[in-house]
């Protein structure tokens, strides 16, 4: 009987599911320590929040400099109850991670996945590269997907309440109203107009008090930082063509086997001409919508593209995969598609950890070292400057938690005054130009350049060194890079020309 029941336990989903979220907690072992600057800014948000002192960055100036406001409320919470700091942002991405693997286990059965394909493709999933990674970074990544796994599910099943979990989506990633268009649609044809009205409804009553909220405290509904990380109008054609290769070489490098499983599965369909319920392809349909939707949105918009970005299109990818090998394992050959399945399921799980292994773990070694700079810089300034002293930065996040000094955001994402400054423009002739003294004059600088200290050689000795911090290039291919923090204490001009403008 015993062994009746381990046996059993291991073919359910249960079990499997259980054996995926151990293998994605393993994994976070060895990314510990790994946080991003960007943390440190909802950090910082969600401090302020929950001293009432808004929803800003710097005290006191509400300013729409988060993507994710769902994100930075959620630390506000805990912020009221326990110290702020990182541990609790890590803690939450972390279980948010591993909470959209029973989701996705859901989701795989849902669409109409057997158990033996939702149970494989449940453990390929936990162990994405991108998941593992992003989970770990204390960023709202994981919170995304869960939230679209959860809309999808109830989508495909027709429960208005999808609408609800779209809206969520949509305070994570607005990108997703995209979406919420498909889902509209896809209710109409298939259910009619009050069903889809009521889907919509749902949604509103998420996302309408936000904007309202937005528009009437930051007096825009569009958040800074996809004002300064996207054009306004097209993208030149050569932005266009990096986001394109920078989508191919994530999202080839990652599921590249799941992409050629699809398209191999898409011409066989083709030519044999497999009948397919008008269900089957509506599932279909909606798996390929959310697929490609993040990457379209993004190089429409010229958006610099990462990981963390494609993240939330990747679990369609390998569910579309596994959905047509079922399609095939239920025709003739049943037992040859079932061995190949498992060889695939195999191989992509070999994948996601040689990537992990090979990629997310020399990226985390290369970008540590930034982060404890600037902690360093933003505790110097802490203990040594006067607590109205200004300090005008491109990485906001960490200097403005830990320095707890009032931040001119250089790249505009917490400073909108600064967007058309930057836009169009390298960072490098913002600092050397002055040109961000037109918004605010700062007592001090944080300058990252290949040359230390390259402002204080100025005729008028204004720029006095502080501390200099030298740092590795933040990428794998930039490693070898050697790159310098430097803070300068600004010291105003005898003539006063600093203030003029230029």
């Amino acid at each position: 009987m015993a062994t009746w029941k381990f046996a059993n336990l291991r073919t359910s989903g249960f079990g499997w599911t259980a054996v995926a979220a151990l293998a994605f907690l393993a994994l976070q072992v060895p990314l510990s320590d790994y946080l991003v600057d960007d943390t440190f800014i909802h950090l910082t948000f969600a401090r302020n929040l929950s001293r009432g002192a808004g929803f800003a960055f710097n005290p006191g100036e509400p300013t729409y400099g988060v993507t994710a406001p769902l994100w930075t409320l959620i630390l506000t919470l805990f912020s009221v109850v326990f110290p702020p700091g990182p541990l609790p942002a890590k803690t939450l991405s972390i279980i948010f991670g591993l909470l959209t693997i029973p989701a996705f286990r859901r989701l795989a059965g849902g669409i109409g996945l057997s158990a033996p394909s939702a149970n494989a493709v449940t453990l390929v999933w936990a162990v994405n590269v991108w998941l593992v990674r992003w989970g770990a970074s204390g960023m709202e990544a994981g919170l995304a997907v869960l939230l679209l796994l959860l809309a999808f599910d109830a989508q495909v099943q027709r429960r208005s309440i999808a609408g609800l979990w779209l809206g969520l989506v949509f305070l994570c990633r607005p990108e997703v109203g995209v979406l919420g268009v498909i889902f509209f649609l896809d209710r109409l044809s298939s259910d009619g107009w009050r069903p889809a009205l009521v889907m919509a409804g749902f949604g509103a009553v998420v996302v309408l008090p936000w904007l309202v909220y937005a528009q009437s405290s930051f007096g825009t509904v569009v958040p800074n930082p996809a004002l300064v990380k996207s054009d306004m109008g097209l993208p030149l054609l050569e932005d266009f063509l990096l986001g394109l290769k920078r989508t191919a070489l994530i999202i080839g490098g990652s599921n590249g086997i799941e992409v050629l499983v699809l398209l191999a599965g898409l011409g066989f369909i083709t030519r044999r001409r497999f009948v397919l319920s008008g269900e089957t392809v509506r599932r279909g349909g909606l798996l390929f919508i959310w697929a490609i939707f993040p990457a379209l949105v993004y190089l429409s918009r010229g958006v610099f593209i990462s990981s963390r970005y494609l993240l939330i299109g990747i679990p369609p990818l390998t569910l579309g995969a596994f959905f047509l090998l079922d399609v095939f394992a239920s025709g003739s050959g049943a037992r040859v598609w079932g061995r190949m399945r498992t060889v695939i399921a195999a191989v992509m799980i070999v994948q996601q950890l040689t990537l992990t292994y090979s990629v997310t773990l020399p990226h985390i070694r290369a970008f540590m070292p930034t982060i404890e700079a600037l902690t360093r810089m933003a505790e110097l300034l802490h203990r040594e400057s006067p607590l109205e002293a200004a300090v005008a930065v491109g990485d906001v996040g960490v200097i403005g938690f830990y320095s707890e000094r009032y931040v001119v955001d250089l790249e505009g994402l917490v400073t909108p005054q600064m967007i058309p400054y930057r836009v169009g423009r390298p960072l490098d002739d913002l600092v050397t130009s002055e040109r961000y003294f037109q918004v605010k004059r700062p007592d001090y600088l944080i300058d990252k350049s290949r040359l230390p200290g390259r402002l204080a050689d100025g005729a008028d000795d204004r720029y006095q060194v502080i501390s200099i911090e030298p740092v590795p290039g933040g990428l794998v291919d930039t490693a070898h890079e050697q790159w310098y923090y430097t803070l300068y204490r600004i010291e105003p001009s005898v003539d006063g020309s600093d203030e003029e403008k230029r």
